[in-house]
This record gives C-alpha cells, structure tokens and sequence, in this order.
C-alpha cells in the first residue's frame, strides 16, 4: 500500500513538473529588443499555459515572474528618483495643452526644474554642479584642496546628467561661501541627516530634534530642516517643498492659460451654414447687380434681405473671441514657448517665495533657540553686530544675545 502511495506521489510530482514547465514554455517569451518577458496575465500567453491546472499555472507564472523580473522591474521604476521625475514629466507634458513639441520640451524640462530647486543641479557652466558643493569630476588637490573647482564642465555634465553622478557637501567654512543663507547649526543637522539610517531591527528612525526620520535602511529619509527647506530624499535625491510647489505652480500656469488664450469651440454645423449664407448672399449681390428688370430686382432684393437676416442670425450662434483668445491669435506659432516661459516663471516665482517664507521661519526658530548662533550667522563678525545692535560697548556674543529681539 505504501509502495502504491509512493509511487503515486513520484507519478504526481512528476506529472506537475510537466505542466509547470509547459506553462513556463508557452508563458516565458522574448521581447523584440531581445529581453524576456513573461506574457502571464496578458492577451499574448500561449494556449499551453490555459491547458494546465491551476496549481501548476500559479507556479509557473510565479517562476516566470522571477526569471524574468517581471514584478521587480515595476518596483524598480519607483525606487530610481530620476527616472520618477522622468516619468512625472512625460506624464504631465501631454496634458498641459500644448503642442507636441513643446509638450515634449516641458517632459524634459519638468524634471531639470525639480532637481534644479531641489538643489541637485547648479549652472551648467559648472557643468550642474551645486552650489556648497565638491565637484564630482575636480581639479588636483594642488590647484584646489576643497574639491570645489569643475576641471570640465562638459565631462561634469555628463557624469552628474548621463551618469546620475553625484557628490558631498564642503566643509562648512567653504560651503558658507557659496550659500551664505545657511546657518552653522541647519548644515550640521542637515549632515546628520544625510547618513541617519534605522537601528537594527527596526524599519524606521526619527529624530526629533532634527525634525527628521529615515526609514526602510535609509533608502527613504525626510527633513522639515532642508538646506533650502523641507524635503523628501528618495535613495539620496532630494525633492523640496520649494521645488515640488514650484513644478506645480509652473505646469498649472501654462495648462490654464493654454485654455484661456484658445479658440472657443464652434459646432461645425455652425460654421458651414454661416459659409453658405455669405457664398448665397454675394451670389445675389452680384446677381442684383447685373439684372436689369425692375420685377426680378425686387425679387432679388426681398431674397437677399432674408439671406442677410438669416446670414446675421447665424452669426450670432458665433462666439467672438474674447480679449485671451485674441492673444492667442496674435501669438500664432510663438503661443507654445510663451506658455512655457510663463510657466517657467510661475516656478522659480513660487519656489522662491517658498524657499523665502522657510528661510524666515529658520531664522525666527534659530533666534528663538540660539540666539548667539543666530547673531553669527546674520552678522558675521561681533563687530558688526555689535554695530547692528546698537551695543558697541558689548564684550561678548552672550552680552549682544540680550538684545536679539
């Protein structure tokens, strides 16, 4: 009996093998560019892979999907940030209401303009390094020990732009200098906060001093203490507030007015009955004008008034264009690149109103917090703040502290 059940079980096990790997044959293919793809759940799966059991399909597909990264690759789509700010671009470029290519120009320039308020991109004279810090592509330590020195910009460019090449912040006494606006205590918190990574065993991290947290091995971390402001990092790429408000604001800027300044829509009918009442219309003008006869003038002319009337009726189911629509005219095949810089204005509009607004709140909760520190990053040397404060007989950064208002 034994031996029966045994052999049974070999003759099952043996016969699910066979249906899993017939509905791997007819599930597993290979794409056009050369990749494999597994067509499970698609209207391109084989017949072989219907003819199994369940059982033996549901294997297959979930071996399928693994050889194949199916699934992973989907997931991967989220955990790239460029590639994610790529895909908001191409997602938002077709529906802000402009042509092709300035739909195409504005996929493009979506994301250059998140991760350049973000603080990712600085001028492309630097070849996108930012400002604060090390170039990734610098010159020898003897021309310029901080790093800071671009030895080509176009071979920057395409490290940082084609490679994702990214690099560290200056130490502080040299980042100061290409961002004044970033207090002593905000760019060590900010350092901090870079490496902040879950203790082990757990998934997630917060510091609330930092007003920070950092989840999932660091692969995700968050900050209301940005060096421009609040910002989300996703596997070390920054997104601001500033910039995310100020994509915003751009992309709404130019799908509104897009849909002010174009023509109103006009039932076709419409239009051709009005075209064959002005053709009916100059056809008797002309007509009344070559006719000699009283009698058939007349006839003409009662004919012609009720084509005018009902011409000057039809006219009326016309919308005329307002005051936008009127631009829109004017501009003909300038319309799309103004839409877009007036776009682009809205964002570094917004996000630098963003980024000013924070700034202000750091400096009010440094005042607050440490008010000596707050001296030293707005006045630079006691001197000049004793002046500021009107204390000129002051001795000591604790002594000006008192009047710090």
């Amino acid at each position: 009996m034994s031996f029966n059940y045994l052999t049974n079980s070999a003759e099952f096990v043996k016969r699910f093998a066979g249906d899993v790997a017939d509905a791997m044959r007819a599930g597993i293919n290979r794409a056009p560019w050369g990749q494999y793809v597994s067509s499970f759940g698609t209207q391109y799966e084989g017949p072989g892979a219907q003819a199994v059991g369940t059982a033996a399909r549901k294997t297959a597909e979930a071996a399928a999907d693994v050889l194949t990264d199916k699934s992973r690759r989907k997931v991967w789509a989220y955990t790239n940030p460029w590639r994610m700010a790529g895909m908001v671009g191409q997602e938002l470029g077709p529906r802000l209401g402009v042509g092709p290519t300035a739909g195409a120009v504005a996929a493009f320039g979506i994301p250059a303009m998140i991760h350049t308020l973000s603080g990712t991109s600085g001028p492309i004279t630097e070849g996108l390094r930012p400002a604060g810090y090390k170039a990734v592509y610098p010159v020898s330590k003897e021309e310029d020990p901080t790093g800071r020195t671009v030895k080509s910009a176009p071979v920057e460019f395409g490290m940082r732009y084609v490679l994702g090449q990214r690099s560290q912040l200056l130490p502080y006494q040299e980042f100061k200098k290409e961002r004044p606006d970033v207090a002593p205590s905000t760019f060590s918190q900010y350092r901090r906060y870079q490496t902040m990574k879950p203790e082990a065993g757990e998934l997630i991290k917060v510091d609330p001093e930092g007003q920070s947290f950092s989840a999932l091995g660091g692969v995700i971390r968050g900050s209301a203490r940005g060096l421009n402001d609040p910002e989300l990092r996703i596997k070390g790429l920054p997104i601001t507030a500033s910039a995310a408000l100020g994509t915003a604001a751009g992309a709404a800027t130019v799908r509104g007015l897009a849909d002010v300044i174009k023509p109103a829509t006009i039932d076709p009918k419409v239009t051709k009955a009005a075209q064959d009442l002005m053709f009916r219309k100059r056809d008797l003008e002309n007509e009344l004008r070559r006719t000699t006869s009283s009698e058939f003038r007349e006839e003409i002319q009662k004919e012609l008034g009720r084509t005018a009337q009902e011409y000057a009726e039809t006219l009326k189911g016309i919308p005329k264009p307002n005051v936008a629509q009127k631009v829109g005219q004017a501009l003909g095949d300038f319309k799309d690149p103004a839409l877009l810089a007036a776009g682009a204005a809205a964002a570094l509009g917004t996000a630098a109103v963003t980024r000013k607004l924070m700034q202000k709140a750091q400096e009010r909760r440094i005042k607050k917090e440490d008010p000596v520190e707050y001296l030293k990053y707005k006045h630079g040397d006691f001197a000049t703040a004793a002046q500021a404060l009107g204390q000129p007989e002051a001795r000591s950064w604790e002594q000006l502290s008192q009047y710090v208002k």
